[in-house]
């Protein structure tokens, strides 16, 4: 049983999407013949884990299985691995607040069991969760502790992660000091990591903070790098091609022209190689710098544009910050109706991207526009008014206007006979 377990197992890394079909296939067969459940057990792990890549909905009911197998059987790392793979699929469907429900499951486990270093990988994802509902200061919490985590486990490898997260959480708050801090710490880290890919994400990562914040110099010397990185690739890898094409825009000059160049070279690509949530991201860093140049009719569209690929990618979170962008914009040029136009599309476009600032921001639009809403109607009402009282005037009479608080204004009116 062990040795057809592990045979299939050693397959799924040399085949494709169709091959971990028939792997599954094969396993739930494996499973259908098997009823210990010690054998049952790495079955339904390795079923978890094949329908989550997938994103299949079967991954809840395999995961879930897995999870009462192993609680009955005490054994606290599969399961703990099993609820984490249910958070991550619902974090994935942004699903945030039942991914966070998971993951507090699986770090109470984690930390009465003593799963050290696995614990921290929870705190990893209990973080991020909380970072995409706008909460920083609880990402900030659960990011602490996972670094603390890895330290206790003596994990290198693994302790990067939490100083990536450091660094984009920081870099989200525009806190450069802090940012630069945590990216610093990253990559001395990331060198510790067997998995190769890591070290290119994080470079492709500080690529494009470094460029964004304009700290050139910084850019340049990691720029190096990054070709040094790619250089070590085997040349049939296709891994990181689609970053290191996105890329190309960051090595241009400060040059504006050679910037917005790159950029739609990137959108064309990413277009054509129907990779939606790319070519939004590129749109996005278009629109910003269109904005940065004064050009607010062409900053609005290519927004628009990067917001329509977001939706095409299901990715609510980019266009959370894509529409608070524009609210953002609206409101420095005083389109106050606009402004709360898309604000309220924020606030629509999920609950769990829905905070207390936001409401508060909306809160605060809803009043300005009445404001403004009754003052040209005072103003109207002054203007018929004036007519009114000089009429009065010009027959020798009297006016009279009385404002009682919650009854409104009467106006009265004596002329002589």
């Amino acid at each position: 049983m062990w040795r057809i377990l592990l045979l299939l197992l050693s397959l799924s890394a040399h085949v494709g999407l169709s091959a971990r079909s028939s792997l599954a296939d094969s396993l739930m067969a494996v499973l259908a013949n098997t009823e210990d459940e010690a054998a049952q057990l790495p079955v339904l792990g390795a079923l978890c884990r094949i329908y989550s890549e997938e994103g299949a909905d079967s991954t809840v009911v395999y995961c879930q299985r897995a999870i009462e197998v192993a609680g009955a059987l005490k054994l606290p790392t599969p399961e703990v691995e099993s609820i984490i793979i249910i958070g991550r699929w619902y974090h994935k469907k942004s699903q945030y607040q039942k991914a966070l429900a998971y993951y507090y499951q699986a770090a109470a486990l984690g930390e009465q069991a003593g799963l050290t270093e696995l614990t921290g990988s929870v705190y990893t994802n209990l973080a991020l969760s909380h970072q995409r509902l706008s909460q920083p200061d609880s990402a900030y919490f659960y990011w602490n502790k996972a670094e603390a985590a890895f330290h206790e486990a003596g994990s290198p490898a693994e302790l990067w992660k939490a100083y990536l997260g450091l660094f984009q959480l920081f870099s989200e708050k525009q806190d450069t000091a802090q940012a630069n801090r945590y990216a610093t710490l990253a990559h001395q880290q990331v060198e510790s990591s067997p998995i190769r890919s890591d070290r290119g994400y994080l470079l492709f990562q500080l690529l494009q903070y470094y460029f964004q914040t304009g700290q050139f110099e910084k850019m340049g010397a990691f720029q190096q790098l990054w070709d040094d990185y790619k250089r070590e690739q085997k040349p049939d890898e296709a891994l990181m091609q689609q970053p290191a094409h996105i890329a190309l825009y960051m090595f241009a000059t400060q040059e504006e022209a050679a910037v917005e160049a790159q950029l739609k070279k990137a959108i064309q690509y990413f277009e054509q190689s129907g990779i939606p949530y790319r070519t939004g991201w590129c749109y996005e860093d278009l629109a910003k710098l269109y904005y940065k140049q004064g050009n607010r009719g062409a900053a609005e569209q290519a927004m628009q544009q990067a917001l329509s690929y977001y939706r095409e990618a299901h990715v609510p979170y980019r266009r959370g910050r894509a529409l608070n962008r524009l609210y953002q914009w609206k409101k420095e040029c005083g389109a106050t109706a606009e402004a709360l136009a898309y604000l309220e599309a924020y606030e629509a476009l999920e609950d769990s991207l829905t905070n207390v600032t936001v409401e508060q921001n909306l809160n605060a639009l809803r009043v300005k526009a009445e404001t403004e809403k009754k003052e040209q109607a005072l103003q109207q009402a002054s203007l018929g008014m004036s007519s009114v009282a000089s009429r009065v005037d010009y027959l020798k009479g009297d006016l009279d206007i009385d404002t009682v608080s919650g009854q409104g204004t009467s106006v009265s009116i004596a002329l002589p006979l």
